[in-house]
């Protein structure tokens, strides 16, 4: 089983290798990872080559077959997931992060990595899609122009059983509902695009 997995991260990583695509967003992780979220930070800052490499169609990882049947990716590792934003319509945002185990949202003022700040985290973890179950997943309203290019970074630690991570957001949002930032908002960045925490060096 085992060998069977580290094939599969060995395909994917593969799969990854060429970036720069509207519709995805990027996705790198370590397998057999220590440290829990502070280990992914240390990971980043130092450059420590992840295991692998892959884009996704939305701002949530393939961690389940369907709302009724979970699929454990993985245990003890950490992924990062990140790439640029880019809003259809001008407006006041709300954005969610809900995940298991904890994990950070950062997004920036504009494309660069280095100005993005900590909007929304999970200290412990969430069912999937749970986006109340803490206060702190929550961001507070931001402003966004539309068709202007927003760094966005998420990081994630899985320690044992199910795991998720997922984004969402609205507009206008005290009369809309989370929702998953869909491909048509995203766009890759081009491989050795620094992190949001490579400043934390």
């Amino acid at each position: 089983m085992r060998k069977m997995f580290l094939a599969y991260i060995a395909t994917i990583a593969l799969a990854g290798s060429v970036w720069s695509e509207t519709g995805k967003i990027c996705r790198e992780y370590w397998i057999e990872h220590s440290g829990r979220l502070n280990g992914v930070k240390r990971n980043i800052a130092k450059a420590k080559a992840p295991t692998g490499r892959d884009t996704l169609v939305s701002f949530e990882t393939v961690c389940w077959k369907n709302s009724k049947k979970k699929k454990n990716w993985g245990n003890k590792y950490a992924q990062r997931v990140f790439g640029f934003l880019i809003p259809e319509e001008s407006g006041e945002y709300i954005f969610w992060i809900a995940s298991d185990d904890s994990s950070e949202l950062m997004l920036s003022s504009d494309d660069s990595p280095a100005n993005a700040k900590r909007i929304a985290r999970v200290d412990s973890w969430t069912p999937q899609r749970k986006w109340n179950k803490y206060p702190v997943q929550k961001s507070q309203t931001i402003r966004l122009e539309a068709g202007k290019k927003y760094y966005i970074e998420a990081i994630m630690y899985e320690g044992s059983g199910g795991d998720n991570l997922a984004v969402a957001w609205a507009k206008n949002a005290d009369e809309a509902k989370p929702e998953i930032i869909k491909g048509q908002f995203l766009s890759t960045v081009s491989e050795g695009t620094p992190s949001a925490y490579a400043k934390n060096k």
